[in-house]
């Protein structure tokens, strides 16, 4: 099962590298761990949760929670600006109906 939740966040930074987003990079991680020093603006997608319902003797449900962050280092009050459009354009990118496939 662990496969398929590679599975699933790779696709995830396949579609995010379809675009750019400024000068961020997509990077998948396990178990994210952010250092601080020299940090470029970055795009994590990671595994949220895992919730797996039966759905009888012989069948399960899995559905999974992919989290999408991004660290974005703010030196200048300007740069907030710079990084809140950037954060938006990554949730409408993701939301976009033609995304959705």
């Amino acid at each position: 099962m662990a496969a398929l939740a590679i599975e699933v966040l790779d696709a995830v930074v396949a579609k995010l590298n379809e675009t750019s987003f400024g000068a961020a990079t997509v990077e998948r991680l396990i178990l994210p761990e952010i250092d601080k020093v020299g940090l470029t603006p970055t795009i994590i997608v990671t595994l949220s949760s895992k919730e797996v319902t039966d759905i009888d003797r012989n069948g399960e449900r899995i559905n999974y929670e992919v989290g999408v962050a991004l660290h974005y280092p703010v030196t200048a009050t300007a740069e907030i600006d710079v990084a809140m459009g950037m954060n938006e354009d990554i949730q409408n990118f993701l939301s976009a109906t033609d995304n959705l496939k």
